[in-house]
């Protein structure tokens, strides 16, 4: 399929795995700021210039928010079906087929949302 987007220079990409994407990195880069943020001098140090520290709790909290993104990931078709319920008797309906970032145009229009995104390639 990417070898289809590249020829005609159209990308199909589900709405909700960029706004998935999109969000865990914005989180990534907060939290970073966050555990990059406490510097300090060093005893040991000559110059006695500061140095980033990054305590337990910081980089747990790190782990924690990588471990919540694999299961994201992991479960995201029922998430996906979860936030999107149907009316047909209280059931979780989950229309779309093969997630990816690259969908083919042809079988993912009539049953997803999707964002175009028009490449420019020079050939």
């Amino acid at each position: 399929m990417l070898g289809t987007a590249a020829k005609n220079g159209d990308i199909v990409l589900d709405k909700a795995i960029v706004i998935r994407e999109a969000g865990f990195y914005a989180l990534s880069i907060v939290l970073l700021l966050y555990a990059l943020g406490n510097s300090q001098p060093d005893e040991d140090d000559p110059l006695g210039g500061n140095h980033i520290f990054i305590s337990f709790t910081q980089a747990l909290v790190l782990f924690l928010a990588y471990v919540a993104y694999v299961l994201v990931c992991a479960n995201f078709p029922a998430i996906v079906a979860f936030c999107f319920k149907t009316s047909e008797g209280g059931k979780f309906a989950d229309k779309r087929s093969g997630y990816g970032s690259v969908a083919s145009p042809s079988s993912e229009k009539s049953k997803v949302t999707t964002v175009h995104a028009t490449m420019n390639m020079r050939r």
